[in-house]
């Protein structure tokens, strides 16, 4: 499925894939405040919390906090 914008992909698939866990090299969306898609190049569990090293769409690499990661909906 296609969506007009990362905000608007966001918001639609949520509810489906907020309690799927993203592994290395999914793709993801990144929300910290603006939505960006990615890849999962690393995780990273700082004590007891996850963090996510995303290959963002750009090129450049950023760090995201579990809770800000939600994979994507491959359907």
């Amino acid at each position: 499925m296609s969506y007009k914008s990362l905000d608007i992909e966001w918001d639609e698939t949520y509810k489906k894939m907020k309690g799927l866990r993203p592994e290395l090299y999914d793709d993801v969306l990144c929300c910290n405040p603006e939505v960006h898609a990615g890849q999962v190049d690393n995780i990273v569990n700082r004590d007891g919390s996850m963090f996510y090293m995303v290959v963002l769409e750009d090129g450049s690499v950023d760090e995201f906090a579990e809770e800000d990661v939600l994979k994507r909906n491959a359907a």
